[in-house]
């Protein structure tokens, strides 16, 4: 048993390296159903702290997100904490969970913890708790993945939750990120990336210049932000874009891609 227990965490570091192997091996993607844009996405998160993707509609990116990047981290990064969230509950819970739900019902490889409508619980039970160091414990009774929602009435209220997700590792998903309220942005970048272990992606359409998400894309060289190649901006993030046409389906003009 301790082998076997061995074997798995194992594979799992080696899993870190490689989110796209994991998504085949244990997710059961289909390899044909893989393309480009959506390697370039999940080796920006895994090889970069800061990352923003700056994406049209239909690419495919909650779904990157909930179906790969998601489980990626949860699974082979523990003690972890995954915090997502998105202006809207819809957004939240019938776009991104729903994909990450999903993602952990329908693998063939089970992934373990429980997974509702907004959360999945990988903390340990109480008995396994009570077998770990005191000092470790923390840690693991934040190993679980968390989404909400925010208006400005519930701003104050969530800010100061997120103020307490801290963790082993770290990784904040700020998905359709325009729209994501400046407190909670600043809560984010201050109280929750406190060092290289912590990650943060943010995902969207940058269309409010003034927003914090088009200022973490902007850059001063106006040939990178028109361009399609990976750039880092101004506020050191590595900045990926994803534009309609980039797409298989567009591509080659027939569905290549379901969906």
């Amino acid at each position: 048993m301790v082998d076997y227990i061995d074997k798995v965490g194992q594979a799992l570091i080696y899993y870190r390296d490689h989110p796209i192997e994991f998504a085949i091996d244990l997710l059961g993607f289909k390899e044909e159903f893989i393309w480009d844009k959506m390697v370039e996405l999940c080796e920006a998160v895994r090889d970069h702290q800061y990352v923003a993707v700056r994406a049209g509609h239909s690419v495919s990116k909650t779904f990157s997100l909930g179906r790969i990047i998601v489980p990626w981290f949860k699974t082979c990064f523990t003690p972890s904490t995954v915090v997502t969230t998105a202006p809207s509950d819809n957004q939240v819970r019938n776009q991104l969970w729903r994909e990450i739900r999903a993602a952990h019902s329908g693998a063939p490889v089970a992934l373990g913890g429980k997974v509702n409508k907004v959360q999945w619980d990988a903390i340990p039970s109480a008995e396994v708790l009570e077998s770990l160091p005191p000092e470790d414990r923390p840690n693991w009774e934040k190993n679980f993945a968390i989404g909400f929602s925010t208006s400005p009435d519930s701003t104050a209220e969530h800010a100061t939750k997120m103020q307490g997700w801290h963790n082993e590792w770290v990784l904040v998903v700020l998905d359709e990120a325009c729209g994501i309220l400046p407190a909670i942005w600043r809560t984010a970048m201050e109280g929750l990336l406190t060092d290289d272990q912590c990650k943060v992606i943010a995902i969207g359409n940058p269309t409010d210049p003034d927003c914090d998400f088009a200022d973490a894309c902007r850059s001063k060289d106006e040939a990178k932000m028109e361009g399609n190649a990976p750039y880092i901006s101004d506020k050191g993030w590595y900045v990926v874009t994803i534009a309609a046409t980039d797409t298989p389906n567009y591509k080659e003009g027939r569905r290549v891609i379901p969906g």
